[in-house]
């Protein structure tokens, strides 16, 4: 008889996450591979409008919390490498993302990508 294999639910809901996240890679670099007037259209497609008078109790919670200014107690910035060294590279790939749906392997990418932009926020 052939051996069989057998698949625990974490090892495929990592294989899932892998495939997913290598497709949304995918998405992306074929989305900034496009001329700039299919960009605008696919962003418009996938990016809903972000009207305030729309928003949930929640979202209003955190417009007013983004509008506030952040107290940094030596007052510097935070650098790349700090970023970098101090969350993403604390991210638990395994862990469940949170009520925004994006995982810490988005989050990751993202900041390979624009990683200025991302110490800069």
């Amino acid at each position: 008889m052939g051996q069989t294999s057998v698949f625990t639910t974490a090892d495929i809901k990592l294989s899932l996450s892998w495939f997913i996240n290598a497709h949304l890679y995918s998405i992306w670099a074929i989305v900034w591979s496009l001329e700039p007037q299919a960009q605008v259209g696919m962003t418009e497609q996938l990016i809903p409008e972000d009207n305030p008078q729309d928003d949930t109790d929640h979202h209003k919670n955190i417009r007013r919390l983004t509008e506030q200014p952040i107290e940094i107690i030596d007052g510097r910035d935070f650098s790349q490498d700090e970023v970098r060294r101090q969350i993403i590279e604390y991210f638990n790939p395994r862990k469940a993302p949170g009520p925004d749906g994006i995982t810490s392997d988005i989050l990751t990418l993202v900041f390979k990508s624009i990683p200025k932009t991302v110490t800069s926020i």
